[in-house]
């Protein structure tokens, strides 16, 4: 698996992430707009064999730091920041619209019947699987529901668990419902459209066991956890696989609307999902 992600970061960081302007823009005038409808993976310069390789569903991850808007508990107060709050209440308003365009772009260009519920249920399936598999310290099972990056990430995390103790998760219920956060197509030149990343937010209560098995010690931890949680869809078989976790923005960054030089290293980073602050993805940026 290592040289598989070797060979796929180095060729995925030749890669460019753009703005696929589709049948709403088709003028000059609407090629203006702000709205984007795919992301498009564009191939620099390889040749006609490389060009032809198609990219499996568990290669792909998350690409770049999507912009996840931040809840309005961190908003600074009105009277003392008018323009800051304002602005980020308009970056979430066009996070909805843009939402919305790339879902109808789906559906006429690209002919997609979007199955909301099958996904969902799907991504919560394929999350309790990889954390079970996780706690359990064997990952034959979370293979078939999270993509290369969780699991090599997830390998390196094992490693690390102390081997006299025994861990233990459950899922004790959602406090709201799952929401949809990003929607966002995969057009890859030569294929059709059949890949979606999906970003979800999950408000839950999970429970933690730790049992030593030196002193007889157990440690049970119930707690609150918000998570923003991406999933790659196969829309032909409806398999979503876990690809990475994400952090809420700050009041200060802007829309990224899918550009990353090093697209390679996002999903690496990204793909760590028990990280806990987004220091990593920017310092690995950084270093290359």
């Amino acid at each position: 698996m290592r040289e598989t992600l070797f060979r796929l970061n180095n060729l995925l960081d030749g890669l460019c992430v753009n703005r696929y302007r589709g049948f709403l823009n088709s003028t000059i005038a609407a090629s203006r707009t702000p709205s984007h409808n795919f992301v498009l993976v564009q191939q620099k310069r390889y040749n006609s064999q490389k060009s032809k390789q198609r990219i499996g569903i568990n290669q792909l991850g998350i690409m770049f730091d999507i912009y996840i808007p931040p809840s309005y508990s961190s908003y600074p107060n009105f009277f003392k920041h008018p323009s800051v709050f304002v602005r980020n209440l308009l970056r979430r308003y066009y996070l909805l619209g843009l939402n919305t365009l790339q879902i109808a772009s789906a559906r006429f260009q690209g002919g997609l019947k979007p199955k909301f519920l099958l996904w969902k249920n799907q991504a919560i399936e394929s999350y309790i699987k990889v954390n079970q598999s996780f706690v359990g310290k064997d990952l034959t099972i979370s293979s078939n529901y999270s993509t290369i990056w969780v699991q090599d990430a997830l390998n390196k995390r094992i490693q690390s668990l102390p081997k006299n103790v025994y861990f233990d998760w459950k899922l004790i219920k959602f406090n709201k419902n799952p929401k949809l956060v990003t929607f966002m197509p995969f057009l890859i030149p030569g294929e059709p459209l059949d890949k979606v990343l999906i970003v979800y937010k999950f408000d839950t209560i999970q429970r933690v066991i730790k049992y030593n098995l030196k002193n007889n010690q157990m440690d049970k931890k119930d707690r609150n956890v918000n998570e923003y949680l991406g999933f790659i869809v196969d829309i032909d078989n409806n398999n979503v696989l876990l690809t990475g976790s994400l952090f809420e923005s700050s009041i200060y960054d802007k829309v990224n609307l899918g550009q990353s030089k090093l697209p390679g290293t996002c999903m690496k980073v990204h793909g760590d999902i028990f990280r806990t602050s987004n220091k990593e993805l920017e310092l690995a940026l950084v270093k290359k």
